[in-house]
């Protein structure tokens, strides 16, 4: 019997993820079955069942999956050869989420996960992990701005990149209600404007 290649494996783990998005940013976590998401992935219950033990277990991947996506963001932001402005680096951030081919889905995805960690203490677990990595990178971040004079250094860096971070949520909830009315790049500017860079 041939072997499955792992690309193969990715392939599938990431249709079955993006057909669960679909189903997720359509009608919610709760109101999603199992059984929607196995016809909007086009594959067997066997197949969906290998990767995926449970909705749940979908769940958890996006999670994990969305808050590795701004890990990755900021890390290259940290390791530019001139420190940045945290500003620019939340714009950045924003621009790099707008920028995806399902920008509009993700949004979705991204306000319920963090809806479903208030009540669900596994993705909560999951959202705290990741994002205790989002907050220790961005920390850097603001050290290194702070060393550089380009950020006032007498608030905690800890205090403020927690406070950058949670900037985020408003709006991406602004730009999920509003749409195409929601213009992001002029909230990127303000955001900008506002702190100072």
């Amino acid at each position: 019997m041939p072997r499955v290649s792992q690309m193969h494996l990715d392939r599938r783990r990431r249709q079955i993820l993006d057909a669960a998005g679909r189903c997720f940013a359509a009608e919610g976590f709760h109101a999603t079955s199992m059984q929607d998401v196995l016809a909007a992935s086009e594959l067997s219950a066997g197949a969906v069942y290998r990767y995926f033990p449970s909705k749940q277990a979908i769940i958890e991947a996006i999670a994990d999956e969305t808050l590795t996506h701004i890990h990755t963001v900021l890390t290259e932001a940290l390791n530019r050869t001139e420190p940045p402005r945290p500003t620019d680096v939340l714009g950045d951030l924003l621009t790099a989420m707008a920028g995806l081919d399902d920008a509009k889905l993700r949004i979705r995805i991204v306000i319920q996960v963090w809806g479903e960690a208030i009540r669900n203490p596994e993705v909560r677990d999951v959202i705290m992990t990741r994002m205790t990595e989002v907050y220790d990178v961005l920390t850097q971040v603001v050290i290194r701005a702070q060393k550089a004079g380009l950020m006032n250094p007498s608030v905690p860096p800890r205090i403020a990149a927690e406070t950058y971070i949670g900037v985020l949520p408003g709006l991406m909830v602004q730009k999920a209600i509003f749409g195409d009315a929601f213009d992001l790049p002029a909230h990127v500017s303000a955001l900008r404007t506002l702190f100072g860079s």
